[in-house]
């Protein structure tokens, strides 16, 4: 069974979205209503039911991504055509395991960045290879959709435009990535309440060295 509907209050801000479907239960249709603003979404799909192209239109902003894959059907590389332009490059190993990921924002180059991935004898990912996966993933859904654009907004906002970390401002020049306060691997959720934004310098410390990011106080 599909999802039709969903509603849910994020930190008072009502979300209501509404889904339709086509050919063997593939999503072609994505409304999103927040805050007063309608975000629509149509979804595209190639001969092998690989996702091909997002449209995506809120208000006057229009947006298009599409996927590219190759042997295997693996996903190689995606491009964003909006306000941002942004492009990802996937590699993959023998097994077929992601490895990397290379994405360049050519409207803002120093968000441009990298994540690699290692994986054990069992083609397992250890728990901070998967935390780097998550909020990699996340960072790049947040940039190259309406909806996640906002949600960054929220979060600067929120932190008062400076990083938790070395408590300096974030900027576009700066860069920033996505944390998760409780790692998604020990079962924290994508929420805005579990997620603050850091310099890309300060995430990779924070990673190496374990330490420890809340929400800054109000």
């Amino acid at each position: 069974m599909n999802r039709v509907n969903l509603n849910e209050n994020l930190q008072g801000t009502v979300r209501n979205v509404s889904y339709s479907y086509g050919e063997l239960s593939c999503l072609t249709n994505e409304t999103i209503q927040l805050s007063g603003s309608t975000i629509s979404s149509s979804y595209q799909y190639d001969n092998m039911g690989n996702r091909s192209r997002i449209q995506s239109l809120l208000g006057i902003n229009f947006q298009t991504t599409n996927y590219f894959y190759g042997e295997a059907d693996r996903l190689y590389y995606s491009n964003v055509n909006s306000i941002n332009n942004i492009l990802t490059n996937y590699s993959y190993d023998f097994n077929g395991n992601l490895t990397a990921e290379n994405h360049t924002d050519y409207a803002f180059s120093p968000n441009n960045y990298s994540a690699t991935y290692g994986y054990d004898a069992r083609n397992r990912l250890s728990d901070r290879e998967w935390e780097i996966y998550f909020e990699a993933r996340l960072g790049v859904k947040m940039v190259a959709n309406l909806y996640g654009r906002r949600q960054l907004l929220h979060l600067w906002q929120e932190q008062k435009g400076s990083c938790p970390v070395c408590h300096q401002k974030i900027t576009k020049l700066s860069g920033w990535h996505s944390h998760h306060i409780v790692w998604r691997s020990n079962g924290g959720q994508d929420g805005a309440e579990n997620r603050v934004l850091l310099h890309p310098n300060c995430h990779s410390q924070v990673h190496s060295q374990k330490l420890k990011v809340g929400k800054p106080r109000s």
